[in-house]
């Protein structure tokens, strides 16, 4: 008997292929960046102890220098817990926001050069023999990058922020001090994820219009889908510039192609996410992505070949 193949099946095997072709970019690319980044740390903490002196900010006393290594610690211990919040937020901050920017760029790649590459070697004329809609194959593309490729970044965060946390509370046993209430508690490991969850799915509708007009570009392009996709915005700012001195529009492309405003929020909360993006932007960001991504649909057919 044949086996009816139903369109989430369908679904699941593009999406299968998107990340097996993808396998480096949405694997490798993050793994290796946490690899990078924990091993700095470490080599860090490691210089740290066998120079005496401390990688944690004088945050308790700030008046107070020079300390020696276990009195830094010491003073950070004691320090308020706001004091050792605020310093799991920058710390977090500032080795995560590298890791939002390489999946930033990899999904401008992705979806720049997905559809482009396809029409280029002619895969195309394979995919379009089976029985799977252009419908099907661009919203498994979508879901592969923002979706799919999203959750490995985040939990590659995750693991990232986990490994962080245990070898600081490891450098903080050198000086007996107290390890749950000095580094793990402040940490707020699994709320921050929580927010990046958050960030994750609202960004989804918000980035939505850059990403479907780069889909866009890369299905109607016959060469140098780059500049088809930054020509018109150039075409818009340039007279902008000259004639208003300033750039709007540009702002708001890239406040929406990489909104670096929202991550800073997520790292402190829910309310900092929500109550800049419930409005009208959104759901106008919304509204022109799905526009968008009806006329990637409309584009990618074989005869464009």
């Amino acid at each position: 008997m044949n086996k009816i193949i139903t369109p989430t099946g369908k679904m699941i095997t593009l999406v299968r292929r998107e990340f097996w072709e993808q396998r480096i970019s949405f694997l490798l690319v993050p793994f290796s960046c946490i690899a990078l980044a924990v091993i700095a740390l470490a080599v860090s903490v490691i210089q740290a102890y066998f120079n005496d002196y401390s990688i944690l900010a004088n945050l308790a006393n700030p008046s107070i220098d020079p300390m020696t290594a276990a009195e830094r610690m010491v003073d950070f211990a004691a320090a308020p817990i706001e004091v050792r919040e605020h310093f799991w937020d920058m710390f977090y901050m500032s080795s995560t926001s590298l890791l939002f920017l390489v999946f930033w760029g990899i999904m401008i790649y992705y979806f720049l050069a997905t559809l482009y590459q396809q029409r280029k070697d002619r895969s195309i004329l394979f995919w379009n023999s089976m029985p799977v809609s252009d419908t099907l194959t661009i919203l498994s593309k979508l879901l592969a990058g923002l979706v799919i490729a999203y959750a490995v970044f985040l939990l590659s965060m995750l693991a990232m922020q986990l490994l962080m946390m245990v070898i600081l509370s490891i450098y903080g046993l050198l000086f007996d001090v107290e390890i749950w209430s000095t580094f793990i508690a402040p940490a707020n490991i699994f709320y921050r994820f929580a927010c990046n969850v958050v960030f994750g799915i609202v960004n989804i509708f918000w980035c939505l219009p850059v990403y479907a007009w780069l889909l866009l570009c890369s299905a109607w392009a016959k060469s140098a889908p780059l500049a088809w996709a930054a020509g018109p915005l150039i075409i818009c700012v340039v007279p902008e510039l000259i004639i208003y001195e300033r750039s709007d529009i540009l702002l708001v492309f890239f406040q929406h192609m990489i909104p670096m405003w929202m991550f800073e929020n997520s790292e402190t909360g829910f309310s900092g996410i929500l109550s800049q993006v419930m409005n009208g932007e959104l759901l106008l960001a919304a509204i022109v992505g799905v526009g968008l991504v009806y006329a990637a649909i409309r584009l990618n057919r074989s005869e464009d070949v």
